[in-house]
């Protein structure tokens, strides 16, 4: 289940880093291949789920990357999440950053686009 052309998986599939894309709203709209391994989930687990529900991330206090990040909140200003060490379920530690994507500055949030990179470097 996807939200996005097969081209356009295609092309997020092969990407090295785990990619979740959610719209204005917050709800996943694509995930790729990367993510879905390193989240160790479905594809159905995810896309049309709110980005807080697809990102179990967790920091070494157990605050979750959602709630501390507010991609949503903040500044109308703000174009993205710089990067950051999470924990996933397993234990693995993540670079995650994220994209805030805008028409201009302060109109609406248009997409939210977060990176997944594997702590201990790329596969």
């Amino acid at each position: 289940m996807t939200h996005v052309s097969a081209q356009t998986q295609a092309t997020l599939d092969l990407l090295p880093d785990g990619i979740v894309i959610a719209d204005g709203e917050g709800n996943v709209l694509a995930v790729n291949a990367m993510a879905l391994r390193l989240l160790e989930i479905d594809p159905d687990e995810i896309v049309g789920h709110t980005l807080e529900e697809a990102l179990p991330l967790v920091d070494q206090d157990d605050h979750g990357w959602c709630p501390t990040n507010q991609p949503y909140g903040g500044l109308s200003t703000r174009t993205g999440i710089p990067e950051q060490p999470w924990l996933l379920p397993s234990g693995l530690e993540v670079l995650v950053n994220a994209k805030i994507h805008r028409a201009s500055p302060c109109d609406p949030i248009e997409s939210v686009v977060v990176s997944l990179r594997n702590g201990r470097g790329r596969a």
